[in-house]
């Protein structure tokens, strides 16, 4: 591995920084700091939103859902649109050398606020054109404005994750929720109105986001500072990768929802959002890994190989033993947590949960890949990995979709998945940054039988009895196979 890392930084060149690292170790205190409370905060931010997306399933019905699950993916899928690579590139260059990256702060700011400008009028108009109907042409509106905000608070809490100090992400984004859902569930019990849920959140978004930029501000000393340049070269081309990388990867994530909106209509792809939101929420403790890792591989790959090496085992390790039970759970128990959840009416949502959760262990890996690709700097594979999922996402979805409706949905994402997985290691083993991951493969699936076996026998018993009974199986036996106390 060292010899390989040296051949590596004789063809790149040497990046030399001048910012002292923070301390950690493989998965050191740092890191493991920032997961939770990463992970703590985007529990807190899933599981109010969930709450609000049941309440309006069930006050408003599988239609009003739908245009509120479909101007939600709209808004995601343009996020990164209006971003182009700016938030991690400066979240990198930040990690990297913390006053390089603050150098090229002021260009990016400027770059951030103009992208998403364009971006709302170019929606806004296009919605305008091809959208049936004034509702649901406001409401897309409504929350593609909110979702562009949401992308300037990212953006500033990209900065911070380059620093490795995000406590204020988290705090940040767990009152915006709780102000957000408690307010839209409110409003949703008490008017019954989507619109008025809309533009709460709305709302909460520009405050969201006059927030965070008073604090930017405020951490880079001063207003005088963002307006100055201060000579420093934007790398646009890495800008550019990562922006075609954040953009196709969002595509083949969420414009299922939208082109079932579009083929099909809105209660259609509002049975889909509701056993999507499951799986996004079953990310959480794997994304809060791979975005808490995404510095130390940045920062180690020239310093320390041994280090970086150490991130890639541990770090598929904690993914794999925390993703492969949900996503067999949750596959076994789909039934029992779609009814308990959002009733009778969302029945056929069950199907979908218990395929598309299995994007979590597949999406797992990726985001682990991923963070070691871009912390080598082989953007270049990245977006071509993307690029090509995209691709074969949206081509197989406009035949799988009016044939076969949201299972069809269902069934490519999960491949698309799978193609994304297999293609980011292959480049990272290629590009000789990493080993064969090492995995305990054998004990796992022990624990996994028994976890099937309690769930199956808990058939006719309580979803929360059943899944706990299975838990704590695979946990036990994790811990007398001696995997856990490792």
């Amino acid at each position: 591995m060292e010899s390989t890392r040296r051949r590596s930084l004789s063809h790149h060149g040497p990046d030399v920084t001048t910012t002292p690292a923070p301390p950690s170790g493989p998965l050191g205190a740092t890191v493991l700091r920032n997961a939770s409370v990463l992970g703590a905060a985007t529990i807190v931010v899933r599981l109010l939103m969930f709450a609000l997306g049941i309440v309006l399933a069930r006050a408003l019905g599988a239609e009003s859902y739908g245009q509120y699950a479909l101007a939600l993916a709209l808004g995601v899928v343009l996020q990164p649109v209006a971003d182009l690579g700016l938030t991690p590139y400066l979240s990198r260059e930040v990690a990297r050398d913390r006053r390089g990256g603050e150098a090229v702060l002021p260009t990016l700011l400027v770059a951030k606020v103009s992208l998403l400008g364009v971006t709302f009028l170019l929606t806004a108009g296009v919605a305008g054109l091809v959208v049936r109907g004034e509702e649901l042409l406001a409401v897309i509106v409504a929350m593609v404005l909110a979702a562009l905000l949401d992308g300037l608070s990212i953006f500033v809490y990209g900065y911070f994750q380059g620093r490795e100090a995000m406590h204020y992400e988290a705090r940040a984004t767990a009152i915006a929720a709780g102000v957000r859902g408690a307010g839209g569930i409110v409003l949703a019990v008490a008017t019954e109105r989507l619109a008025f849920v809309v533009g709460w959140i709305l709302l909460v978004a520009v405050l969201q986001a006059a927030a965070a930029a008073f604090r930017l501000r405020r951490e880079v000393g001063g207003a005088a500072t963002l307006r100055r340049s201060q000579g420093a070269t934007v790398n646009w081309r890495a800008v550019a990768s990562m922006g075609l990388i954040a953009i196709f990867v969002m595509t083949y994530l969420r414009v299922d929802t939208v082109l079932l909106g579009w083929l099909k209509d809105e209660r259609e792809a509002g049975l889909y959002a509701a056993a999507y939101a499951l799986m996004m929420g079953a990310q959480i403790p794997p994304w809060m890994l791979a975005t808490a890792l995404t510095p130390v591989f940045a920062r180690t790959y020239h310093r320390d190989p041994a280090e970086f090496e150490a991130s890639w085992h541990r770090g598929l390790r904690l993914v794999l033993l925390i993703s492969l039970p949900i996503a067999l759970l949750t596959s076994l128990l789909a039934g029992g947590i779609v009814d308990r959840l959002y009733g009778d009416e969302f029945e056929r949502s069950a199907d979908v949960l218990a395929l598309v959760i299995w994007i979590c262990p597949l999406g797992a890996v990726s985001l682990i890949a991923q963070a070691v690709l871009r912390g080598a700097g082989r953007e270049l594979w990245l977006t071509v990995v993307s690029g090509g999922c995209a691709a074969l996402n949206v081509g197989l979805n406009l035949w799988a979709i009016p044939r076969h409706g949201i299972m069809g949905a269902a069934v490519v994402t999960v491949v698309t998945e799978a193609v994304n997985m297999i293609a980011l290691v292959a480049a990272a083993r290629r590009g000789r940054l990493v080993p064969w991951p090492r995995f305990p493969v054998v004990r796992t699936a022990l624990a996994a039988c028994a976890a099937s076996a309690v769930a199956v026998a808990g058939d006719g018993l309580p979803v929360e009895v059943a899944g706990l009974g299975a838990v704590a199986a695979y946990l036990t036996v994790l811990w007398t196979t001696g995997v856990l106390r490792r």
